[in-house]
């Protein structure tokens, strides 16, 4: 359940987040390097994990990839503050928290995949990952139903919000 609460989130190079860097003057270019830039961080994440699970059990790689990805993210509420302030600090703070929360998130994927695979019967693991499956796609919906309701980039602080809060949750429940 954990992994799939983190698909209730804007805070990512999707069309939400993209939007909102472009009305803040990020341009097109500018936003593909930074979404190269991601990816490239997001696959560093394999490494993290192998080097990780060398050196201690696979709940606590799970536990503290999430909460890096929850200490990454924390600068996601925080630019908003230096956003309204002017500058460009407040989106430098917004892509950089983005860009370095995908470690946590890779390595976190990678660590429950590999839970299901070692504490879940073979003939049960179809149903279980379909279940997650289901489970990501319907908050990955409620996260664009919130884009929709909270459209107006004066809003877009609620949708980080919303992000925000359902990481947190994701590592109580975690």
């Amino acid at each position: 359940v954990a992994l799939a609460m983190l698909y209730l989130n804007v805070l990512h190079f999707g069309a939400i987040t993209t939007s909102y860097l472009l009305f803040q003057g990020v341009s097109y270019s500018n936003l593909g390097l930074l979404r190269g830039v991601a990816s490239l961080v997001g696959l560093s994440g394999t490494l993290v994990y192998d080097c990780a699970s060398r050196r201690t059990s696979l709940s606590n790689v799970a536990t503290y990839s999430v909460l890096g990805q929850l200490v990454c993210l924390t600068a996601c509420p925080i630019s908003l503050l230096l956003m309204g302030r002017g500058g460009v600090s407040g989106v430098a703070t917004l892509i950089v928290g983005i860009c370095t929360s995908r470690v946590g998130l890779w390595v976190f994927d990678m660590s429950v995949t590999q839970a299901t695979q070692e504490t879940v019967p073979e003939r049960c693991r179809g149903v279980v990952g379909g279940v997650q499956h289901s489970l990501q796609n319907i908050f990955q919906m409620a996260s664009f139903a919130a884009g929709i309701v909270f459209s107006d980039v004066a809003q877009f602080k609620i949708l980080v919000g919303i992000s925000y809060g359902a990481v947190v949750a994701a590592v109580v429940v975690q």
